[in-house]
């Protein structure tokens, strides 16, 4: 027997990309994706789980914040080794004998959480010939909130993982040529060994429709969506969003911010500071579904904060904010690829000046209000971030073609 066979190690069953990889690759005579037990266990796929952590006490003590900080000095680089170190043998052996049979094994490691790195290289010291890709969907040591969670102590050892790491790989994939370029001049990875490969929308997905549950819309007011988490520090400066809004709201249009998803709870606590922008929250919904109900509202709004790793950030939800084909604003840094790719893509409004936050949002407001104006054009090259075009790019990294 014979045949070629992917395995794909994801810390969590919800990764876009490591789901899309193990169930739309019909090249593989078999697809196996990997992930800790505890995230969701009536997936289909291979569920294994991680290993106890022995400072679990502590929470169960009331001792959270302590066993938050000795997690951190325990466990290198992340709790996640728990889970490498618990099927780290097992897998190997099961390689092994897919290869007693004469079968092609690739194996794609996602990152984060980092510490899947670990086996990454683990696998490729112990079975040579398998084909090893890793799916850097965030950098590591080039960003601080990664960085920073490290104890100082540890930041050489970490500095020497992750280059062993992308030196083992066969292939480091990166979500924009950005990020590759820091592979390539900061880290110092060989150039053969990165392939950018952005985040994609799934073209049969039908997000035409009305919702099942329809946003309560604002009548002559701006509609804003946001979707997902809009605190998430230092990333996504939450706090500063519903200032400018609310400073843009006094200026004659009011506006209302639709929040799909968000689970920090963190909305509610600063409404009662806000004077004129409204806060309507939503809960998760299919993602379907959420698209649904995006495409109600007048503009969608994405954020990133002033820091050097938002400039080679793809951001997860930007090709599905090109799905619904309504205007973007992006508060994001001028010189990020967001920006760059909504203004090649003509699609929306760059606002790259926090300080110009306000101005740009109450100006948009009173364009799509009063004067209904859009400021988007149609663009063909939003199909290039369809699943049909990146998937053939897939299939070149994972050596199908």
């Amino acid at each position: 027997m014979s045949g070629k066979k992917l395995y794909v190690v994801s810390g969590s069953a919800y990764n876009a990309r490591a789901n899309v990889l193990a169930t739309r690759m019909g090249e593989f005579d078999q697809s196996v994706l990997v992930w800790p037990e505890r995230d969701v266990p009536d997936h289909p796929k291979l569920k294994t789980k991680m290993l106890p952590n022995p400072l679990a006490v502590l929470r169960k003590i009331g001792m959270s914040g302590l066993k938050e900080r000795l997690d951190r000095y325990l466990l290198f680089p992340s709790r996640e080794v728990l889970f490498t170190w618990a099927f780290q043998r097992s897998l190997v052996r099961q390689i092994k004998q897919d290869m007693l049979t004469g079968t092609l094994v690739t194996v794609v490691i996602t990152a984060p959480p980092h510490a899947l790195s670990l086996l990454g290289r683990y696998l490729k010291k112990r079975v040579p010939q398998i084909r090893l890709v890793i799916d850097w969907q965030d950098l590591w040591s080039y960003d601080t909130f990664y960085l920073e969670r490290t104890p100082r102590l540890y930041h050489n050892r970490l500095y020497r993982l992750e280059r062993e790491a992308m030196e083992v790989a066969d292939v480091n994939v990166v979500t924009n040529y950005k990020a590759g370029e820091i592979l390539v001049g900061h880290l110092g990875v060989p150039q053969n060994k990165v392939v950018s490969i952005n985040h994609h929308f799934f073209e049969d997905d039908d997000v035409a429709g009305p919702p099942e549950q329809a946003l309560e819309l604002s009548a002559k007011a701006l509609n804003v969506a946001f979707l997902g988490t809009m605190f998430k520090a230092e990333k996504v400066p939450g706090l500063a969003v519903l200032q400018a809004l609310d400073e843009a709201a006094g200026q004659g249009v009011p506006i209302t911010l639709h929040l799909i998803g968000d689970t920090s709870g963190e909305a509610q606590t600063h409404a009662s500071t806000l004077n004129h922008c409204t806060i309507k929250e939503y809960p998760r919904v299919p993602h379907v579904e959420a698209l649904r109900q995006i495409k109600t509202c007048d503009v969608l709004l994405l954020v990133l904060a002033e820091l050097s790793n938002s400039n080679v950030i793809m951001h997860a939800k930007l090709p599905h904010y090109f799905q619904v084909q309504k205007p973007i604003v992006a508060m994001v840094p001028d010189q990020s690829f967001v920006a760059e790719v909504i203004e090649q893509t003509q699609t929306g409004v760059v606002l790259g000046d926090e300080d110009c936050w306000a101005e740009g949002l109450a100006d948009i407001a009173a364009s799509v209000v009063q004067d209904n104006k859009s400021f988007m054009s149609e663009s063909r090259q939003v199909a290039d971030f369809g699943w049909s075009h990146l998937r053939k790019e897939w299939l070149r990294v994972l050596g199908i073609s």
